[in-house]
This record gives C-alpha cells, structure tokens and sequence, in this order.
C-alpha cells in the first residue's frame, strides 16, 4: 500500500429489513435509516458476497472488504494472512424489537450442514440497551435430555427447557457454532389461577389426556411441576381467581404501566435473575 497511504477505513451500514426490528438504530449509528419499516439489523463489516462492505471514504472508497483483502492481506490480516478465504467476522448492530426464533447454527465439524466454502457460526453478543421485556436465550437448562427436548419439540415448549435471563447494558454472552439460542424483546404474562377456580373452567368431567385417571390429583402435579418454568420466564403475573375478562385485561395493562415505570407490581414478576 507504498501508493496510497495508510488510514483508518470506515464503511458504510448494510441495513436489513426485518419483520421483528424497530427504529432504534438510527440513535446508534449516522448514517440515517432507509425507509420507514422496521431495521433489525445494522451490517457495519462483511465480506459476504450477497452483502459486501464498501470503504465510506478517502483514496480507496468503494472498495469491498474483499478486494482489500486481495490486494493488502498483510495490512487488512497481519500474521494470518493466507489464512483464511475471507475477512473471518462479521460485525453488526441488532435492534430485536420482538422475540427472535430459537436458532441452531452448525459448527465447522458438521460439513454437511453448512453451505459450500462456509465455516461454522460463532456468535458473541455485547448489550447495548435492555429493557424489563428484554430475554435472551442460550444453551440448554440443566437436567435436559435427548428425550425431554424431543418431547419440548413435539408439545411446543422448547422455551421452558432453554436457559434464560434478562440482559442489561454490558452484558456480554458468548454464543458458540451449535448451541441453541435466541434473543428479543417480548412480554410474558403467567395468568395464575387456583385449583378452585381451575376445576370450573378446565372441566375435570371431561376427557382430556393430561388429566387422566385423577383429574384434580393431576392438574395439581402438573401445576406444581411446571409453575416455577412459569414464574421464571413470565414477565408479569397476574391472578385471574374471582376476576372478569374485563378486569384481568385491565390488570395486565396497569401491570404493565407499572414495569415500564420501573415500579414493578405488588404480586407480579419483574423478570429480575
């Protein structure tokens, strides 16, 4: 690079539609949001070759990552030069105004599963900002089994058996190729409710396979069982004994009033680890 100086390469944003982004972003970065739809995600490094990073100024504007690459190994890769195919990270900003699906990326052992030419997907997230409705998910609960998590799949609660907490502006969460994860804003209501008040609605008459044999015997097992899983990842908890539709909704707005407040509620959960 003896022809044009050395200098510190800025490059512009790759924004990304996505359906659970927000606005957020445009308070983090300057170059302005495309658009008026929700912004999920901030590329501000790749050598993708669907989304490639260009230089935002000086002698080599416009040039990709990749052609820099090609062109300066030593000064874009140093001592790993020759290395690797391509710049080996990719950095971005996420704005996860919703809950993101729970995801899997594949390691580098497992070939088959990753696209011709490409490594295995580790991740490492730094929060930046986190609200009370904040979650992020990472690995298994201890205790899961083969066998439990088939039956997670199958019964659509794979969320109770993945580990969780409520993030906050520092946290960082190493995410390693094949760990299961997910991350997002999103609120949890618990509608609590009594054995009393449970038998009336569930109908323990009727026919239903969880409750076989001992219909009130096993609902209350089951409550027992899973109330804690409940309690952990609701963000409020709301009893619904004695109460009309009407009063529990309006209980669930105040609550929620109450937690972007940071007051938190007399009986709910504040989501706190």
């Amino acid at each position: 690079m003896s022809e044009i100086p050395l200098y510190p390469l800025r490059f512009e944003p790759i924004y990304q539609y996505r359906l659970w982004g927000g606005r957020r972003l445009a308070g983090v970065l300057t170059a302005p949001l495309p658009g008026e739809g929700p912004i999920g995600e901030a590329w501000v490094l790749s050598d993708r070759d669907d989304h490639p990073s260009r230089v935002a100024d000086g002698p080599l504007k416009g040039r990709t990552i990749a052609q820099l690459l090609e062109q300066f190994p030593k000064y874009v890769m140093g001592k790993l030069a020759g290395r690797f195919r391509r710049f080996p990270l990719l950095l971005k900003f996420l704005d996860a105004r919703e809950m993101l699906s729970v995801q899997v990326h594949p390691a580098d052992n497992h070939t088959d599963l990753l696209p011709a030419g490409e490594t295995g997907k580790t991740e490492a997230w730094v929060v930046l900002e986190a609200g009370l409705e904040s979650r992020i998910y990472a690995g298994l609960r201890p205790g899961t089994t083969k066998a439990t998590l088939r039956q997670a799949l199958t019964d659509g609660g794979v969320a109770d058996q993945l580990a969780c907490f409520t993030p906050k502006p520092g946290d960082g969460v190493f995410i390693p190729a094949g760990t299961v994860h997910a991350m997002g804003g999103g609120v949890v209501v618990f509608l609590d409710v009594s054995l009393a008040h449970a038998a009336p609605r569930v109908g323990f008459n009727t026919a239903r396979p969880l409750l076989l044999g001992n219909p009130r015997a096993r609902w209350a097992a089951l409550m027992e069982e899973r109330r804690p899983v409940y309690e952990r990842v609701a963000t409020l908890r709301v009893s619904t004994d004695s109460v009309t539709p009407t009063e529990i909704a309006e209980e669930i707005e105040r609550g929620l009033s109450q937690l972007r407040l940071g007051r938190g509620t007399e009986d709910g959960n504040e989501g706190q680890e």
